[in-house]
């Protein structure tokens, strides 16, 4: 009977009809508490309604029993992934793969609990052993150039963007991506193509036209990267990464005044926003505001004190209000 009921549970669920699937889940689990996959399922339908207590414990009672299967400890380590426990999705994951070695989405769901816990060099050997597995899977490739990212390999990881993208050339997050390393790179010029691309696939992508914006102020566009990032505030006017960059290009301008209103709006959705209080902390040094200056690079240290550089403008801006 509970083979017949998980099997609807998971047809409604797999249909996005989360209430149903979790009644049905539920009366699985009156007749027997400890069922393995009813728990997890229910742990994952918890989580996917944004009940993170409900999926928690869902997700303690599921750890009391072992795995019967590798699609059991997969659900399992998918379920504590989604509550940021890695450390515990990552053992549910070599589980799965003890099971069945060549689990493709484990593999995949493992390099990220790795990524997450900053083990780059085994995410990096668990995204290898995908790709080899599934070679024109782009979801591998991708992970692939996260993890050689995150060690430091920027060309490498270009590398492996393209490889994705020569599999799945309209696929956005892969140009995103690429812009992304590009740009850290100081290489603005082919970024800059990266997130074009992006936008004439995704013309409205707000976060595409904010880094299209970066890239313009990183070739002193400045013009241009206003409308870049006025664009993106029109379909989202909380972002508050292209507020600060917005303001950096109208202080490149000389439009002071302007910078430090996108400033304010910037701290008005995130008071806590260190980049935004140096910034206009600079800002309103240059505007003679002294005071107000050497106010906002305090409440920034006091947020950050690891920070040399806003140290040594602030004895310079306490100096100025001193003369």
């Amino acid at each position: 009977m509970s083979d017949v009921l998980l099997r609807n549970a998971y047809s409604q669920h797999r249909a996005g009809n989360l209430q149903e699937a979790a009644r049905l889940y539920g009366e699985i689990l009156k007749s027997d508490p400890h069922h393995f996959d009813a728990l997890c399922m229910l742990g994952l339908v918890h989580s996917e309604r944004g009940e993170r207590a409900e999926a928690a414990r869902s997700a303690d009672e599921a750890l009391k029993t072992s795995a019967r299967s590798p699609v059991g400890a997969y659900n399992l380590g998918c379920l504590l992934q989604t509550l940021d426990r890695h450390a515990d999705a990552l053992r549910s994951y070599d589980r799965a793969l003890a099971l069945r070695p060549n689990y493709f989405e484990a593999l995949i769901h493992r390099g990220i609990s790795l990524l997450e816990l900053n083990d780059f060099e085994q995410a990096l050997a668990a995204f290898d052993k995908a790709v080899n597995l599934r070679p024109r899977e782009v979801g591998a490739w991708i992970n692939r150039g996260n993890a050689l990212c995150s060690l430091g390999r920027p060309d490498q990881a270009l590398e492996a963007y393209d490889q994705g993208l020569a599999i799945k050339p309209d696929f956005v997050p892969l140009h995103m991506k690429r812009g992304i390393v590009l740009y850290q790179s100081k290489n603005h010029e082919q970024a800059l193509m990266s997130f074009n691309n992006a936008l004439a696939l995704d013309p409205r992508n707000a976060d595409a036209l904010f880094r299209r914006g970066d890239a313009l102020v990183g070739l002193q566009r400045y013009e241009e990267a206003l409308a870049s990032f006025d664009a993106c505030l029109a379909i989202k006017s909380d972002h508050v990464d292209a507020l600060v960059s917005r303001g950096v290009a109208l202080r490149a301008t000389g439009r002071l005044q302007e910078a430090c209103e996108s400033y304010n709006l910037a701290l008005q959705f995130k008071s806590d926003c260190i980049e935004a209080l140096v910034d206009r902390g600079t800002a309103l040094f240059e505007l003679g505001a002294y005071e107000e200056a050497v106010l906002d690079h305090e409440r920034a240290l006091e947020l950050d004190p690891d920070t040399p550089h806003v140290w040594g403008s602030l004895i310079r801006y306490r100096l100025q209000c001193c003369d």
